[in-house]
């Protein structure tokens, strides 16, 4: 990833841009500052629509619409939409920023461990409560606004340092709100996590969210992706228009009830799954309060105090620091912006190394995923797909 640190700092309405963080097939993000009187700053995220489609009535039409979707939503669970402007015909929004990794992250610097059961049930636990949430909104008169997030990914689960759970990036949510439409015979969101409803004729539903919340639990108690690793997305959208699901094994350490879980929330036919997100969340904390009273975001939060959060920060500003070196020689040269190196992260208290990384994490929330364009995910791959099934 690119950290394109500026030696100058630019302005966007009343917000100072800092840092650009990343780019997409949408749009810009920036690390930004709301600045204010009386020494007034408050440090967010900035996402800019691309330059080249400003004056495009579609791609500011679906721009708007993220930014409307979003700003109704107010829940601990997900990333909230703070303001939305427009200056000399640039676009923009600006977000809370977020001080930690995303589920992929942390899952891929894990490696071959795995989370306990119980945090990785709590962990899904606050995903399902900012979908049901979400789920369940309604417009100005009552009526529901219909929202399904579609693109429930580890990439759009952020994990914060102080144990918090949040829900990112709505862009691809489909709303009865939504101006824009989806092209008739494309689909939108991850392969990898789509439920048949996805591909399926049927107007789509919050069980199609159950679905690959079941995904993201299965996952982490199996450590092991559903499709595995080298699955290709045709392969996968065939499966799923026959509504094939890869099983779920009987394992010694997967808790036979959060197997029974799993394989509801995950059923082919939405009629077999949980009917809402709430209910799913339900079972879980049954199980929780049963089984493992102790899984608790506390401990999420002591799995950043020590080695992960080290290792997140010494793999990001590596990698960060490499992308710099290689692209851009000549930013390396501005000390009063540029991150510190990581061996000198690795040599500050915890605290210190999460401050030094905002950069570096809060990339993830970057790249609108959104009609019709794809987006980078955490390892600069394209993240969404539209595809002709």
């Amino acid at each position: 990833m690119l950290v394109n640190v500026h030696p100058h700092t630019m302005k966007l309405g009343r917000y100072e841009l800092s840092a650009e963080l990343a780019r997409g097939g949408m749009g810009i993000i920036w690390l930004a500052s709301a600045r204010g009187i009386g020494g007034f700053r408050k440090p967010v995220v900035v996402k800019e629509l691309l330059p080249q489609h400003a004056s495009d009535e579609h791609y500011r039409s679906m721009f708007l619409d993220e930014a409307r979707l979003a700003a109704r939503l107010s829940h601990k669970n997900i990333v909230q939409t703070l303001d939305l402007g427009e200056e000399n015909g640039r676009l923009f929004m600006a977000l809370e920023l977020l001080e930690g990794a995303t589920l992929r992250r942390v899952v891929t610097l894990l490696g071959k461990k795995r989370l306990r059961p119980a945090l990785a049930a709590r962990i899904v636990c606050e995903v399902l409560a900012g979908l049901d949430y979400a789920h369940r909104l309604k417009d100005d008169d009552g009526g529901s606004l219909g929202i399904v997030h579609r693109d429930v990914t580890p990439a759009n689960v952020f994990l914060c340092f102080d144990g918090q759970v949040k829900l990112i990036d709505f862009g691809i949510a489909r709303s009865r709100a939504h101006e824009v439409k989806t092209r008739e015979g494309f689909v939108k969101g991850t392969a990898a996590y789509m439920s048949p409803d996805h591909v399926s004729p049927r107007p789509i539903d919050p069980r199609a969210d159950v679905f690959v919340a079941g995904i993201l639990l299965r996952e982490l108690l199996l450590g092991e992706r559903l499709w595995g690793e080298d699955a290709d997305d045709a392969s996968i959208l065939r499966c799923l228009l026959i509504g094939h699901v890869p099983e779920l094994p009987e394992r010694d350490d997967v808790p036979a009830e959060l197997r029974a879980i799993c394989i509801r929330a995950m059923a082919p036919s939405r009629e077999d799954r949980f009917f809402t997100a709430e209910e799913m969340r339900v079972a879980l904390e049954a199980w929780l309060v049963e089984n493992d009273s102790g899984g608790s975001l506390a401990e999420l939060a002591r799995l950043f105090a020590g080695d992960l959060g080290f290792e997140v920060a010494r793999v990001r500003m590596q990698h960060k620091q490499t992308a710099v070196e290689e692209e851009e020689p000549k930013l390396a040269e501005q000390p009063a912006t540029a991150s510190p190196t990581a061996p000198a992260l690795e040599r500050r208290t915890p605290r210190a190394a999460r401050f030094a990384l905002v950069m570096a994490v809060v990339a993830t929330i970057a790249a609108s995923v959104s009609v019709a364009s794809a987006v980078l995910d955490d390892d600069g791959r394209e993240a969404v797909i539209e595809v002709e099934p």
